[in-house]
């Protein structure tokens, strides 16, 4: 996907899991950050890629009870989950010099302190 841009295009994505909020959250403020400097290539953020498992509160996406972070690189004729990691593959991974993609603790999860 060349676009004429000169130098790395970077990816970062949040929300894999739809209940990781500070990912989501980390996510928009990358693209308040970056929105404000320029950058020698593209820096593209996806805040929130389970679209549906967030507005469920869930880390799967309930329209097929997957996780997004285990289908790579997804099948376009798949199920729910397999085409948008299919779309997020093909249109975005795959053009990515780097890819950083954001987890945290999810909403449902007693974690324990830890370093």
């Amino acid at each position: 996907m060349s676009c004429g841009i000169s130098g790395p295009t970077i990816l970062i994505t949040g929300g894999m899991d739809g209940d990781e909020y500070t990912g989501i959250r980390a996510a928009y403020e990358l693209i308040e950050y970056y929105s404000k400097r320029s950058f020698p290539g593209r820096i593209i953020i996806l805040p929130i890629v389970n679209v549906m498992g967030f507005y469920d509160g869930k880390s799967l996406n309930p329209l097929d009870n997957k996780y997004p972070k285990y289908i790579f690189p997804g099948n376009k004729n798949g199920s729910s989950t397999e085409q948008l990691v299919d779309w997020l593959f093909t249109n975005f991974v795959t053009d990515a010099a780097v890819w950083i993609d954001l987890h945290s603790g999810a909403i449902t999860e007693r974690l324990r302190p830890f370093i």
